[in-house]
């Protein structure tokens, strides 16, 4: 009976093999096919008449061996043209048989003819010698003394007894004569060109036993190669000579042992265990060490790695150079603990990953890492002087360098005008100190740069020329200016057995890092702010038109990456896309950041809190999710968790705020397909493979500027017509605008003739209705254009506040029921809209943003960065973000008026970091921030219970010095490819599935009517939904409360 778990097998019908000549060995007659199973498998053959494959015999053909020998091989369609291995090999034979017979079996045999002549001369040997009969032994040549048969025992003869005093015996006669060497059993070196044996030198050995016995064949040919100088026979007789290897081996003991006492005694790499020197250790270094220092060993290691180490560059074999660099340094800490560089290294990998005590004391106990107690100096070791280079900031900062550039570009401006070349300049305090940037440090370390210039020029005078050299190079001074980018650290600690003395710990620290400034602008004002809070408009803080025209540029080389990308006829100009969008200070971004840690013990005035820009990007994130996805959409075809389903990224379901990278992976994904389902619309395209029909594309002759200029004018004309294609974001900025030019002045009288004018707007009404009898009607709106609440009692008055409403109606309108606030603005709008285009639409725009924000933050893009913050404030102010609404808007209004020209200049530019140096490589510094964090957190992990403030110090403090090392270690073993972001894979797949659904549903062709997703019914088609009004009131109260904080003296 079949077992019931067994997988039920299908029959699968096979196509019938029909049989020909060619199944059968040509000579055997045997089948060349062999049943395996239910299948049948051929056996390996060759072909008579082509030539053969097979290694020594490439290219002969087995039918013109047969030829040789005489035999004609016919080619008939009844006869085999193939032979089994076998066959083939008898025809190879046959001919060398044939050949060697018929060269050899009619010759004269030439070594019988010379030994005849030689026993002809040599006659008075044989007279004095018995001629009794000996077993002659094969003849043996140097070339070939492999091949030389074990010496046999010579036969006893009446006359001739060999004794120990074998070589006193034949000093007398070894030389006598040629043929006294066939008595001593010595092989005969035969040569059919006697001449040839004259010049070649010719070895001859014997090795005689007292009993008479000549053997010990290894022996015979060790001598014979060592005379030959041939060291390569020679050395690999001695390794297989069973006598000698031991004798060996114990010599390759000693020499190793010696070898290595001399490299442990040396001044090697593997000693060196510096901070600087454990970062800046190779293990190729290592290789090269014992290449030169231990031959034998190197030769070992080579060996049985199969590599020749010598010959090995740094990249050549990194696997192989890590492994023996490895091995060396494990062996070698046997003998001097002292060697433990590369232990170290190993370490920091385990102290990095958060290994626990009980593993590091395994590892080691196996020889390849240090014990905890090692590892926690190691740790103090790299926290050493962790603050060094902030205080060398700061230290540099004290001097004042920008405010001597001030002070001296103030001098300069400030010099009378005239028509000589050269003018004098009198460096006199009492003149100078009346100057704005003046203090007395910096006009006396300009005093001095002044004198030493002169004294270089050797000049008489201290003139304008001496003044610009002096500029000109202290422009160049590296200034020190940096950031100190702090967050905290929340960690919890269970207690493993708990008690009233011993309960859990809940953790609340903050960890800082100093990050430097890449980009730098010394010659910008830093005296006095750009402007005063009086004087700022709030259009320099909203997205104006000339704001979303560069955004609208910057969207449309986002959007040609996609298109180039995903669609097939667009794909011949992805050449010709704007992979880096670049800015001004595009190559001082692709520089590799500068990080130090923090010193808690020292003060630093003057810090300017700032936000950073991760945790921004990660709340819009959140709003997205929030607006479009719901977890009851799933059935809907298109909408994204839907999207979500269908393309198996079903971890991004858990939102941002949980699945950061997995949603934002997603999310990308979703976005790259709207894009192409879009403009697979516009341009008519009925797949992605389709061809545009409302288009039509540029010529391959076309030259690739114009290509570029084509691609980016269609890129702008989609954002146009699906990211900007509403007025709704224009008319809030204009009525914020208008509001505001409003109520920064007097309020006039509407009514013709009166001249009268007000403070405020209430007030102006109020004067309208008494003294005009203006009827105020507010056609059931709540507010008035100017922002101002109407009495809902339908008096006419208006008023600032809530409030101040509710109290008037109170006290004039006694018999008045207040109901909720309603107005007609909340009323359904009549047109008729397509929602489920509005739905898309919407993700379109809102995804937009975010792909501009990530780029611009990879970029180090600034003036970018600020633009999109101008928008993304509004969504936070819409969305009811306060706190992110409160940050950026401040974040604005500092770089507007608050701060200085530098102040904000720094601001801008200097909130990414680059840790590779490399052009799009940049990330935020909370981002960077966040990092730090997580190693951190890991490594306190492994400390469990022994957490405290001492030990948390202790790794923060090495924190800086062991990413360097792990840097290095990275290098090391070839991992330079993994640099910058998170790897998301190849999601063209899910790309082109969101596409299809999207294209299915038609969801970017506009339909009249037509009802949006059952979860997102009536979707509007915009993402910003404020009021005006609303918005100009909370702007206007920020501007009033910053005035008071950030007011300040003019220097």
């Amino acid at each position: 009976m079949s077992n019931i778990n067994e997988t039920p097998k299908k029959l699968v019908p096979t196509a019938k093999h029909k049989l020909n000549s060619n199944d059968y060995c040509r000579c055997c007659k045997l089948s060349l096919r062999v049943q395996y199973g239910d299948s049948w498998k051929s056996v390996s053959t060759e072909n008579v008449f082509n030539g053969s494959k097979k290694k020594g015999f490439e290219g002969q053909i087995l039918a013109q061996n047969v030829d040789a020998i005489g035999i004609k091989v016919e080619r008939k369609s009844d006869l085999s043209e193939r032979l089994c291995k076998p066959c083939a090999t008898k025809i190879r034979n046959a001919r060398a048989g044939f050949l060697f017979l018929l060269h050899n079996i009619n010759t004269i045999n030439a070594i019988f003819m010379r030994d005849q002549e030689v026993e002809t001369t040599a006659t008075g040997v044989h007279d004095n010698i018995n001629t009794s009969r000996t077993k002659r032994t094969l003849p043996t040549t140097v070339s070939t003394p492999e091949r030389s048969p074990i010496s046999k025992k010579t036969q006893k003869t009446g006359t001739i007894r060999l004794k120990r005093s074998l070589g006193k015996q034949f000093d007398n006669t070894i030389n006598k004569d040629h043929n006294e060497d066939s008595l001593l059993n010595i092989d005969i070196i035969c040569h059919d060109d006697e001449e040839k044996v004259q010049k070649q030198t010719r070895v001859k050995v014997l090795i005689l036993w007292p009993n008479g016995r000549t053997d010990v064949k290894d022996t015979i040919r060790l001598v014979k190669n060592i005379v030959l100088n041939n060291w390569k026979a020679v050395s690999h007789i001695v390794l297989t000579h069973q006598e000698l290897k031991p004798e060996i081996l114990k010599a390759v003991r000693s020499a190793t042992n010696n070898g290595f006492k001399q490299y442990c005694n040396s001044d090697t790499i593997l000693k060196r265990r510096s901070t600087e020197e454990l970062i800046a250790f190779s293990n190729s270094t290592i290789i090269k060490e014992i290449t030169e220092r231990c031959p034998l060993w190197s030769s070992c290691v080579s060996g049985a790695c199969s590599v020749q180490l010598q010959q090995m560059h740094e990249y050549d074999n990194t696997n192989a150079i890590n492994s023996v660099a490895l091995a060396t340094s494990a062996i070698a800490r046997v003998r001097n603990k002292s060697m433990s560089a590369l232990t170290y290294r190993v370490s920091s990998i385990l102290f990095h990953s958060g290994v626990s005590y009980q593993d590091m004391t395994r590892l080691n106990r196996l020889g390849i890492g240090m014990s905890p107690d090692m590892v926690i100096s190691f740790q103090r070791q790299l926290g050493k002087n962790f603050d060094s280079k902030v205080l060398s900031y700061k230290s540099s900062l004290e001097e004042k360098p920008h405010d001597t550039l001030a002070l001296m570009m103030e001098i300069k401006d400030k010099q009378p005008v005239t028509n000589d070349d050269i003018v004098a300049i009198d460096v006199c305090e009492e003149k100078r100190s009346s100057y704005q940037h003046f203090t007395p440090e910096s006009f006396t370390r300009i005093t001095d740069m002044l004198q030493s210039e002169k004294e270089k020029k050797n000049v008489d005078i201290i003139s304008n020329e001496v003044l610009d050299q002096v500029i000109t190079d202290h422009k160049k001074f590296n200034f020190p200016f940096f950031k100190l980018v702090g967050d905290n650290i929340d960690h919890e600690i269970n207690a493993r057995i708990q008690t009233k003395e011993h309960g859990n710990q809940s953790i609340h620290w903050t960890h800082q890092t100093v990050i430097r400034d890449s980009v730098v602008d010394p010659c910008l004002d830093n005296t006095k702010p750009r402007q005063s809070l009086d004087q700022l408009q709030l259009l320099d803080i909203l997205p104006t038109a000339t704001i979303q025209s560069r955004l609208k540029h910057s969207w449309a080389i986002l959007v040609s990456r996609v298109v180039t990308k995903h669609l097939k006829d667009f794909a011949f100009l992805r050449n010709v896309v704007i992979n880096h969008i670049p800015h001004q200070y595009s190559k001082e971004a692709s520089t590799k950041s500068e990080i130090d840690g923090d010193n808690e013990f020292d003060s630093i005035k003057e810090l300017n809190p700032e936000f950073a820009d991760w945790h921004g990007k990660v709340n819009l994130y959140e709003m997205e999710f929030n607006m479009f996805c719901k977890s009851d959409s799933g059935n809907e075809l298109g909408t994204t968790k839907a999207s979500m389903n269908r393309t198996r990224k079903t971890n991004a379901s858990a939102g941002p705020g949980k699945k950061y990278n997995e949603y934002k992976e997603f999310h990308q994904c979703e976005l790259e397909a709207h894009i192409c389902s879009a403009f697979m619309e516009m341009t008519g395209m009925e797949d992605t493979n389709g061809t545009p029909k409302t288009i039509n594309l540029p010529s391959n002759l076309t030259n690739k500027q114009t290509k570029g200029e084509w691609l980016l004018s269609l890129c702008e004309s989609f954002i146009n017509r699906y990211c900007f294609d509403s007025e709704d974001l224009d008319n809030l900025i204009q009525q914020t605008n208008q509001l505001e030019l409003a109520s920064l002045g007097k309020y006039k009288c509407r009514v013709e003739k009166c001249d009268k004018a007000f403070v405020y707007h209430s007030g102006r009404v109020s004067h309208e209705i008494s003294a005009h009898q203006m009827n105020n009607d507010r056609n059931g709106q709540i507010r008035d254009e100017y922002g101002y609440y109407f009495c809902r009692a339908d008096c006419g008055h208006v008023f600032s506040t809530k409030a101040t409403r509710n109290r008037h109606e109170k006290k004039n309108h006694l018999q008045f029921t207040p109901e909720e606030d309603t107005s007609v603005n909340d009323t359904p709008d009549p047109i008729i809209n397509d929602h489920l285009y509005n739905y898309h639409c919407a993700k379109l725009k809102f995804g937009m943003i975010l792909f501009d924000f990530n780029d611009a933050v990879q970029e180090g893009d600034g003036q970018r960065l600020r633009d999109i913050y101008k928008l993304a404030l509004l969504l936070y102010k819409s969305g009811g973000h306060t706190k992110y609404s409160y940050v950026v808007l401040l974040y604005l209004v500092k770089i507007a008026a608050i701060y200085s020209e530098f102040e904000a200049h720094n601001l801008m530019w200097n909130r990414f970091y680059n840790k590779y140096g490399r052009l799009g490589g940049n990330i935020s510094l909370d981002l960077k921030k966040e990092q730090q964090n997580k190693v951190l957190k890991t490594i306190w992990r492994a400390l469990g219970s022994n957490l405290n403030k001492a030990s948390a110090s202790r790794v923060a403090e090495a924190l800086e010095n062991l990413e360097r090392l792990i840097e290095s270690i990275d290098k090391e073993c070839n991992l330079q490819e993994r640099k910058g972001y998170r790897s998301s894979g190849n999601n063209t797949e899910s790309v082109m599935q969101i596409t299809s659904d999207l294209s299915s549903i038609k969801a970017f062709k506009f339909t009249p009517g037509r009802h949006g997703h059952a979860s997102f019914p009536d979707f509007e088609n915009k993402i910003v939904n404020l009021d005006y009004r609303n918005l100009h009131e909370w702007m206007s109260e920020k501007k009033k409360l910053w005035q008071s904080i950030y007011s300040r003296k003019s220097k």
